[in-house]
């Protein structure tokens, strides 16, 4: 069966797929079996390609590959291999880059040609064996895969999952990973020289570089020179150095502060060592497994630096082909559209082409390449031979997509296609990336997502490296999401599952709004800055349990802590736990110094496009941050007394839970957290206080100085049979004579993010008599995630019920809030779960923005 097994737009045959498709076809044989016949399909239809083979033989070569890299001696010959062909390939793109191509007769130019093609030959025979172990059927992925997970490991809480991303991430970086770091340091050097940063802001679209100061366009050149072929893939742009300095000053203008990217970058590798460390020192690795993940992490390697090796070489042989192009009288796509032995010939005299010709070429062909050779097809000819493909077959309304999970997590939001450079410059920050494969090209707007999700690849694919690199939760492999997920769309990514789950089909209304043309004109007026010194006061506790809390120590617990801690002594049922007070997060930022840098970010906000970017480098910083040793200590300490191998962790801001306000979902909560998660997503906690809308709530509330103090409340996690939200008072009529509980099965967050109607039920508070049912139309809800920590949504099917409670239930719910009301002296609102038939409490607030109906109409505002 022939099937699409990759698609691509914005290309066109000549160098990017003849040299590689004729190479597979022909060459991969010699190497893994003389019985071994390739062929594919390669479908050209206005530039947009689609790729096919016949899967049976395309697995059929992953498992001969995968067969021979069992041998060492098979591994070092690749390896070797590659770094010469690199290196010539290198060589060969800079030699001519240097020359003058107008001054070539047209049969030098034929021969010039004939050396790019052989390079990329000798080149592609080697990089093979990196597309054939896992490109599409991941084989090499499940090898691994299946080692780790039979492991014997010292630290059970290591997940094959874990071990994978963190064993598979190569220690070498790579020229993407360079220039990162390399425009940064230009960045810094003009931010900390002041006439270098005067004259930046001042000529921020100068009409030549010449009036720019002397060091810094010799900068900037010097790295345009080594740099210059980023954004080309197959074909494309060169890069000048007046790129570059367009695009220091837009960084400037966005307050993008040049030693946190730089600190990011040094504290990403030193994660990924220690990843790597720690997943060596705990798993028992015999000779074939250690085997096995170290080739995944050379080949991995190899990945992402012979993906960028072949754009640079591309780019180098742009004024080639483009003199070719003038020479035949022919525009850039149309001799692209030859194949290389028609170039050649054209060039040489011996064969003359109709234009028109080319353009019923470049409007719709077939290439079939085999054994044998290759044929174009064209026309009829050309649709005939690819109906034999078989289309993506997808019935009904899909909800959910699986895939492979590249690098673990979890993340929710708003699906953008990247299915070119164009999608890639206009991708917001905080998306998620979809896209049919992801190359260099796109990396910047990797950087910005919060998930990625591709159709194809595997262990050494390009989106795998990059989601390792920058901790990005990834998806690969689904062969369906560029169909399914859709611009707009809000979806859960949950890696560690391997699923995409469609939370909305509706487009936001941002996407459809003007971006950030207008985004710089909205005034924020944000006055806000974090104390840069510690407290002169006696060092207090960093963590407390609940039970030694009360409703007064907001100031050290939060909201959420100080409500838990009285109900805790409330003898309310509520989860063990602990709180890790807001002196510990001051002692962070104080204990790293954090603070100057933060206040320079939130100074820099003044309008919705630098709220968006600063807040994403602020939590950035926090997150990437380690936690101060004594703070760790008290933390681990706490979760061992805990002796819960899952914990709920959840944001607790001193200004939360008030009458005034709520910050009801304005900050994180993670559920299902494993101890090695534990510190992060404390962190991620902490960082929550930063992101936009929190930022913008705080504003919109008027929130004075104490708006920065947060806790963190740990506590057991529970494996809800139902959960839910119960209102002390009406909050839509203000009935304060009835408690109106909501719920739904599986984990409360399904209710609380507004995914699934619940079901509903009132009881009136002076007999607790249920007075209105209504069951709700809930099809999917949450749990425990069957593999490893984090959430996973699952169908509830025969499961689902109307009569989620029990009447007794409801009662019991009810009665407990009254109790609660008229603890606080206030309406509440609970949260609240069932663990089988045992009830808990999980947080109670006040009631907010609500009028009394029947009671003494107090106002709480």
């Amino acid at each position: 069966m022939w099937q699409v097994t990759n698609e691509r737009r914005n290309a066109s045959p000549l160098l990017g797929f003849l040299p590689l498709f004729s190479s597979m076809a022909e060459d991969i044989g010699k190497h893994l079996s003389a019985n071994l016949d390739l062929e594919f399909l390669v479908e050209f239809s206005r530039r947009h390609v689609r790729m096919a083979a016949i899967i049976s033989q395309w697995e059929t070569a992953g498992v001969l590959t995968v067969q021979r890299l069992a041998s060492r001696d098979c591994v070092r010959w690749i390896d070797d291999g590659l770094t010469c062909e690199t290196k010539n390939l290198n060589e060969l793109g800079s030699t001519l880059r240097t020359l003058d191509f107008s001054q070539f007769s047209r049969v030098e130019l034929a021969e010039e040609v004939s050396k790019v093609i052989t390079a990329l030959r000798r080149f592609i025979e080697y990089n093979n064996f990196v597309n054939t172990s896992d490109f599409y059927h991941h084989l090499l992925t499940t090898k691994v895969m299946t080692y780790l997970g039979a492991a014997e490991t010292r630290d059970p809480a290591i997940s094959p999952e874990f071990a994978y991303a963190a064993l598979t991430t190569p220690d070498k970086t790579v020229w993407v990973q360079e220039e990162e770091k390399d425009f940064l340091q230009i960045l810094r050097h003009v931010q900390h020289d002041p006439e270098l940063l005067s004259t930046a802001r001042a000529n921020h679209a100068p009409a030549s570089l010449q009036c720019v100061h002397a060091d810094l366009r010799r900068a900037l050149e010097e790295h345009a020179q080594k740099y210059f072929w980023l954004r080309y893939e197959q074909e494309g742009d060169t890069l000048t150095a007046a790129h570059f300095y367009s695009y220091l000053t837009r960084m400037l203008s966005d307050g993008v502060d040049a030693q946190v990217g730089l600190d990011c970058i040094r504290e990403r590798r030193a994660r990924s060592r220690n990843h790597f460390d720690t997943a060596r020192s705990s798993l028992q690795l015999g000779i074939e497994a250690d085997h096995w993940v170290t080739t995944a992490r050379l080949l991995v390697y190899w990945k992402l630096h012979l993906r960028e090796a072949k754009v640079r070489f591309y780019c180098c042989t742009d004024s080639l082909l483009t003199e070719a192009a003038i020479r035949l009288s022919l525009d850039r796509q149309q001799v692209r559209h030859l194949t290389v032995e028609e170039l050649i010939d054209a060039l040489r005299g011996t064969v003359r082409f109709d234009p028109a010709a080319i353009n019923r070429r470049i409007k719709y062909c077939v290439f079939h390449f085999s054994r044998s050779g290759t044929r174009v097809l064209e026309g009829k000819e050309a649709r005939d031979a690819f109906s034999v493909v078989a289309e993506e077959s997808i019935s009904g309304e899909v909800s959910e997509i699986k895939g492979t999970c590249a690098y673990p997590g979890i993340a929710r939001g708003i699906v953008q296609q990247v299915l070119t450079i164009e999608d890639a410059d206009q991708f917001r920050r905080g998306g998620v990336l979809v896209a049919y494969m992801t190359d260099v090209g796109v990396v910047p707007a990797m950087r910005k997502a919060c998930a990625i999700v591709t159709d194809v690849g595997g262990v050494t694919c390009h989106a795998s490296i990059i989601a390792r690199e920058f901790g990005i939760p990834c998806v690969i492999g689904t062969k369906i999401a560029t169909k399914i997920l859709l611009d707009g769309y809000t979806v859960e990514v949950n890696a560690t599952t391997s699923l995409v789950s469609i939370m909305s089909r509706a487009c936001p209304a941002e996407l459809t709004a003007p971006s950030d043309p207008d985004e710089s004109t909205q005034d924020f007026g944000l006055k806000l800055s974090l104390p840069t010194a510690r407290s002169a006061l006696e060092p207090s506790p960093r963590v407390s349990s609940l039970s030694q809390l009360t409703s007064r120590d907001v100031s050290v617990a939060g909201g959420k802590g100080a409500s838990l801690g009285a109900l805790t002594r409330m003898s309310v049922p509520v989860p063990p736990g602990f709180v890790v007070l807001t002196s510990a997060f001051d002692d962070f930022i104080a204990g790293r110094k954090l603070a100057p840098r933060l206040n320079e970010l939130l100074g820099g906000i003044s309008d919705q496009r630098s709220l968006r970017l600063n807040s994403k480098s602020i939590q950035q910083l926090i997150t990437e941050t380690e936690l101060p040793s004594d703070t760790a200590s008290e933390i681990h300490s706490a979760f061992q007394d805990l002796n819960s191998s899952y914990v709920a962790v959840r944001s607790s801001a001193a200004v939360e839970d008030s009458t005034a306000a709520s910050w009801a979902g304005q900050l994180e909560s993670f559920l299902n957290v494993r101890e090695q998660d534990l510190f992060l997503n404390v962190r991620r906690c902490w960082a929550s206080l930063f992101s936009e809308r929190a930022i913008s709530y705080r504003q919109h509330c008027g929130a004075g100085p104490n708006s920065f103090e947060v806790a963190v409340v740990v506590q057991r996690m529970l494996e809800s049979r139902v959960a839910g939200t119960a209102f002390s008072i009406h909050p839509v009529t203000g009935d304060s004579n009835s408690i109106l509980i909501e719920c739904c099965v599986g984990l409360g967050e399904t209710l609380v993010l507004g995914r699934e109607t619940p079901n509903t039920y009132l009881v009136r508070k002076n007999d607790l008599a249920i007075s209105y049912k209504r069951p709700g139309s809930q099809r999917i809800g949450l749990r425990r995630a069957q593999c490893g920590g984090g959430n996973e949504s699952f169908v509830l099917g025969d499961n689902r019920t109307d009569d989620m409670l029990s009447d007794d239930e409801a009662k019991q719910i009810a009665a407990a809030v009254i109790a609660i009301e008229r603890a606080f002296g206030f309406p509440v609102d609970v949260e609240w779960a069932l663990d089988g038939t045992v009830f808990y409490v999980l947080q109670s607030r006040p009631v907010t923005g609500i009028t009394h109906r029947n009671s003494d109409r107090r106002e709480i505002a």
